[in-house]
């Protein structure tokens, strides 16, 4: 996707720009966390240092957030260049969300604004990514902070053996309030409010293309078959989107809330012991 958009300086869209910054999020999470993670569960001890061990949750919230946000931001993108170029008795007031100009039918009225959209069309078009770009890293910088502020490198003594300690990269909250309200942020920012946005979004263009008159007149019971074809056709995508992006970050969403309010045990406090009896045999041997 990246040199795909590299090279073509004609995709400079605010949609693609988006999409680009999706396919970004996403790297940044293959090539800082998981091999970081790889090596964390397949270690004794935490071999990073206390700065890997803070920027570790802190880089993998960021990417789960500007994925999310930026997915909610396409959404709503696509939605906003529906309603500014569509005009059509639907039976509710699509335009009253656009803030931007007023919907109008009038032939000279809407060549007026095809004027103005081709003198201005480029300088819009980059300002409005460039400022989408800049939000969507400083809402998920924001919102990724706390992630990073109860992380650190500790020291657990076994109470098996007698000299022997791990040393691991954990979360240690002073308060359970601090706790608390890092397990409910989570999920709420990092998915249920923007799926719920995203949703939204696409409800409201579904709604659109499911309703809209059709401003040729009357046509033949083939060529309607057709449209309403092509309509369901649209809005099942749209609902695919949707639907794939909910099931792909609901389970990992689901089990660290089990963890987080202790539903279910981390695999690292089950098989502490198994750590300690492996590196012994291997001490022994």
């Amino acid at each position: 996707m990246i040199t795909l958009f590299i090279g073509n300086n004609h995709n400079t869209t605010t949609t693609n720009i988006l999409i680009f910054n999706l396919a970004i999020a996403d790297l940044l999470l293959t090539c800082f966390n998981i091999p970081i993670n790889l090596v964390r569960f397949v270690s004794t001890n935490w071999p990073f240092g206390s700065i890997i061990c803070i920027l570790t949750p802190f880089i993998q919230s960021l990417s789960a957030h500007c994925s999310s946000i930026t997915m909610m931001v396409i959404a709503f993108e696509r939605y906003r260049s529906l309603i500014r170029t569509s005009c059509f008795g639907i039976g509710f007031n699509v335009c009253r969300f656009c803030p931007y100009n007023k919907c109008t039918t009038k032939r000279k009225h809407r060549s007026i604004e095809n004027n103005i959209v081709q003198n201005h069309s480029y300088r819009q078009s980059k300002n409005s990514w460039i400022w989408s770009i800049l939000l969507i890293w400083i809402c998920s910088i924001v919102l990724s902070i706390p992630h990073c502020l109860f992380n650190k490198v500790v020291v657990y003594p076994s109470s098996l053996l007698v000299d022997f300690e791990m040393i691991r990269c954990a979360t240690v909250f002073p308060t359970k309030q601090n706790h608390l309200m890092l397990a409910i942020l989570s999920p709420l920012s990092q998915y249920l409010l923007p799926i719920g946005l995203t949703a939204l979004f696409y409800a409201r263009i579904g709604c659109f293309l499911w309703r809209r008159t059709n401003p040729i007149g009357s046509v033949s019971a083939n060529r309607r078959a057709s449209i309403m074809k092509r309509k369901r056709k649209r809005i099942k995508m749209l609902v695919i989107v949707v639907a794939v992006f909910a099931l792909c970050w609901f389970p990992l969403h689901l089990y660290v809330t089990l963890i987080e309010f202790k539903i279910i045990q981390h695999h690292f406090g089950k098989n502490i012991h198994c750590y300690t009896l492996d590196s012994n045999e291997f001490g022994l041997l």
